[in-house]
């Protein structure tokens, strides 16, 4: 009894050494590579703001979204961060917004900045093919055809083209409520 005592307890000071050193090279890990990824998760963010609003904008912070002003100072239109619930993730994306010559703001473009969908099927939200429909239009008419509208969903991926269709036209209706 007393040698499986000792062989247990043997076990026990193993395991939590291991998981002790384990433990702490993942800190170590986590604490090198973590500016890394900031930066590189602003860098996106920076390049993407000149994506969904093309042009020689400057474009400025504000609270909770960006303003586009042109040249001369007059503003052009806005970057707003949109966060949809997908199939299997958040999706997170700018969108890029213009009045012209309507009361309501139309997509300038759409990039997707992070999701984690199916491999091959939801991860295609992400393509020109997509978002490129997206283009030009105003929050009422973003809708799929599955719910009446006139846009395309991906095949096999509804749930994820929905999350991204429905959580632009949510967020930009409700930009348009607050300006």
């Amino acid at each position: 009894m007393a040698k499986a005592a000792k062989l247990i307890l043997k076990y026990v000071f193993v395991l939590t050494l291991f998981c002790g050193v384990a433990g702490a090279l993942l800190s170590l890990v986590y604490d090198l590579t973590a500016p890394r990824i900031e930066a590189q998760r602003q860098k996106m963010e920076e390049d993407g703001l000149h994506m969904v609003f093309p042009g020689t904008y400057r474009i400025t912070p504000k609270a909770d979204y960006y303003e586009a002003v042109d040249e001369e100072g007059r503003l052009a239109g806005y970057v707003i961060k949109v966060k949809s619930h997908g199939y299997s993730s958040d999706i997170e994306m700018l969108v890029g917004l213009r009045r012209e010559n309507t009361k309501e703001l139309k997509v300038t473009g759409v990039k997707i900045l992070a999701q984690a969908e199916t491999p091959g099927l939801g991860s295609r939200v992400e393509s020109r093919a997509f978002l490129d429909n997206l283009h030009g239009r105003v929050s009422r008419t973003l809708r799929l055809k599955k719910d009446g509208g006139e846009l395309d969903a991906i095949t096999g991926a509804t749930i994820t083209s929905r999350a991204v269709i429905d959580g632009l036209r949510k967020s930009i209706d409700a930009f348009e409520s607050a300006l």
